[in-house]
């Protein structure tokens, strides 16, 4: 079975290649229209210390926490 990873807003992220620490503001789903079907995307808001405000997948961030890149502290 694999890994399950919970985000919360409030969590803190840390960047192990780069340095930088964000927090999760929010997360919201963007839905994207396509010619044959609508689809739905879950976006992630991160404020990064040194770069500001960036927009993430779900998928994306997840990934990073289990290949290592990203260290997720939990608030809850």
């Amino acid at each position: 079975m694999g890994n399950i990873v919970v985000l919360g807003a409030g969590d803190f992220v840390y960047d192990i290649k780069s340095g930088d620490i964000g927090i999760l503001i929010s997360r919201h789903l963007s839905r994207v229209p396509h010619r044959s079907s609508d689809f739905s995307l879950i976006v992630w808001r991160i404020y990064w210390c040194r770069d500001g405000d960036s927009r993430y997948t779900e998928e994306s961030v997840i990934n990073m926490i289990l290949s290592e890149h990203l260290i997720l502290y939990s608030s809850n």
